[in-house]
């Protein structure tokens, strides 16, 4: 009988969470299904994969940009800089065309692919 070799997430070893209690900064909140506009934070474990496309040119700039401010004190990683864009654009986004409230909960899964 062979041992199955253990993958690298189950070593035991993780890099320490950007939004560690010895930084003083919380994880990023967002609305999740319940109550409609309560705002509940998550644990950046249990976020869920998000596939989507950029322009080369943006993605090799957002992709400099967490490579240049990986280290300290930022530690940013792209996962962390694009969280935070989306965070900031939706709000402005609410801000504009809601009143500042968050959107409606939406009614049925968003539409995949091109809508041409």
């Amino acid at each position: 009988m062979t041992k199955k070799r253990a993958a690298l997430g189950d070593r035991g070893t993780r890099a320490p969470s950007i939004y560690g209690k010895a930084a003083g900064l919380q994880g990023p909140t967002t609305t999740l299904p319940g109550k409609a506009g309560q705002r509940k934070a998550y644990k950046p474990t249990t976020r869920p994969k998000c596939s989507l496309y950029l322009l080369p040119d943006v993605l090799e700039r957002a992709r400099n940009a967490a490579d240049f401010l990986s280290g300290p004190p930022e530690r940013l990683t792209l996962t962390a800089l694009i969280e935070r864009a989306v965070d900031a654009e939706v709000t402005r986004l609410a801000k504009k065309h809601h009143h500042g409230k968050p959107f409606p909960e939406r009614s049925a899964p968003l539409r995949r692919g091109s809508r041409a």
